[in-house]
């Protein structure tokens, strides 16, 4: 199974996917400052929904953004651990995505393989940094 990712914008969208790249279910759900607490418990909701586990996956699909510095940094950080835990690939991708033709979107997945290297955030603007305020 394959599990897809997208948290560019405020609403969430995860799928998983047949071994043959079909659709088998997907969440969706408006998570617009809360995806760093509710996407893992979103992952495991659809999952069990399909009475499977993520040992059962062999592959993950992030978005890779752009989108929001936060909505993309928490799905990217949390494809690339889940993919580095169970030793599995990890593919970006970008932009937006048709999920129900996600397999004609994406480049070929591996028919095995292991986390070689995490995909990296794109976000829409660079980032604003400035330095705090010394209260007196």
């Amino acid at each position: 199974m394959i599990l897809y990712i997208d948290t560019t914008k405020t609403e969430t969208r995860l799928a998983l996917y047949s071994g043959n790249q079909s659709l088998i279910d997907e969440h969706t759900k408006e998570m617009k400052f809360s995806q760093s607490e509710e996407l893992l418990p979103a992952i495991d909701q659809l999952l069990r929904r399909n009475h499977t586990s993520k040992d059962k996956l062999r592959a993950l699909i992030v978005n890779q953004g752009p989108g929001s510095y936060t909505g993309v940094r928490v799905g990217v950080t949390t494809a690339n651990l889940l993919a580095f835990g169970l030793n599995i690939p990890v593919l970006p991708v970008s932009g937006d995505i048709d999920i129900d033709n996600l397999a004609t979107q994406v480049i070929e997945l591996p028919e095995t393989g292991s986390f070689s290297e995490p995909v990296m955030p794109i976000y829409l603007r660079s980032p604003h940094i400035t330095q705090s305020k010394k209260s007196s």
